[in-house]
């Protein structure tokens, strides 16, 4: 049986981290990848430090408690407190899930316009 393909950016599904690159080839920004997983961002969450997570990510980054952002100290930007991670602190991030949803759809409509000229061309 064929794997089946992962959902689109627009899932709501909120138990799970991003979703793999290949989805949307090269049409992504360091914006649209969490923070964590590095993958492209599902329900994104952003932090105090304007660093970006996928809800999952970010709760189970904060469940043991507040958490120094890994990528603030990679960056070296370090800023107590607003570098500190923890429930409560973070808030969807609508803009950049907007931007995936037309990504997404830009992406499907390729798909679609490539599929039907094959048809055509048959």
């Amino acid at each position: 049986m064929a794997a089946q393909e992962p959902s689109p950016p627009s899932s709501m599904e909120s138990n799970k981290p991003g979703f793999p690159k290949k989805i949307l080839g090269n049409k992504l920004e360091d914006k649209h990848l969490c923070n964590c997983c590095h993958n492209i961002l599902r329900r994104p969450f952003q932090a105090q430090c304007g660093h970006r997570f996928c809800s999952y990510c970010f709760n189970r980054t904060v469940s043991n408690g507040p958490q120094k952002c890994s990528a603030c100290i990679k960056e070296d930007i370090f800023e107590d407190p607003t570098s500190i991670l923890k429930q409560g602190c973070a808030f969807p991030d609508n803009a950049v899930r907007r931007e995936l949803r037309t990504c997404q759809l830009f992406v499907s409509m390729k798909v679609a316009l490539g599929k039907a000229a094959l048809k055509s061309t048959s």
